[in-house]
């Protein structure tokens, strides 16, 4: 659909909604939403006091793609003057505004509003999920380029930049090789001897630089 008439209607809802105009961004509408909304428009237009409303209204906000009009060009169109063209314009967007009505575009609104929301959601999921597959990729390649297809059995885990606390812990409690740290859940580490938390966050971040975790707790 045109752009101007998606702009034209995200003005239109935001003036009856909010009272306001000029804020096209903040309702990023559809097709389908625009089809919407003009049905319902062509709905309440039979509840008009006065037919000349919608008139204005479509070319006030530009809903028809022909670009928006001046008061003093639709008052030489429909024969009044521009003072009258602006006061039915008020009294067109007072009476959308209506409890009986503005409730529906309100509603209306709302309802878009979600829709794209839940959508930028999905969008933001998927992201995520294709930027974690990524990073793995890279942090496996890491992980081989470093070891080799070495098994972590067989990897000591003092081949890492570890601190002297985290070494002095590991090498206490005989956890020497990469896998026996795998194979650990956090509360296991937590309960071993001089193993706090800050001690685990700074093993939990050597291993994710690689994309490794600890064993999940059953």
């Amino acid at each position: 659909m045109d752009p101007q008439i998606v702009a034209g209607y995200t003005k239109l809802i935001l003036a009856i909604v909010w009272h306001k105009d000029g804020d096209e961004d903040l309702l990023p509408l559809r097709d389908g939403d625009i089809e919407t909304i003009q049905n319902k428009l062509n709905w309440l237009e039979f509840e008009f006091p006065d037919r000349a409303y919608k008139e204005i209204l479509t070319m006030r906000f530009d809903l028809d793609g022909k670009g928006t009009r001046t008061l003093k060009a639709i008052g030489q169109q429909l024969g009044v003057s521009s003072e009258c063209v602006r006061q039915k314009q008020i009294k067109a967007l007072r009476f959308l505004r209506h409890p009986q009505r503005g409730w529906q575009m309100s509603k209306l609104f709302r309802s878009v509003l979600e829709r794209r929301i839940d959508d930028l959601e999905d969008e933001n999921e998927r992201l995520r999920a294709e930027l974690a597959k990524e990073m793995k990729h890279r942090m496996s390649e890491s992980m081989k380029n470093r070891f080799g297809d070495v098994s972590p059995a067989h990897i000591s885990i003092f081949d890492f930049e570890l601190s002297p606390r985290l070494e002095n812990c590991l090498r206490n409690n005989n956890v020497d090789t990469l896998g026996k740290v795998l194979q650990r859940t956090e509360r296991d580490f937590l309960l071993l001897k001089n193993f706090g938390r800050r001690t685990l966050n700074e093993l939990k971040e050597i291993l994710s630089e690689y994309g490794l975790s600890l064993a999940r707790a059953e």
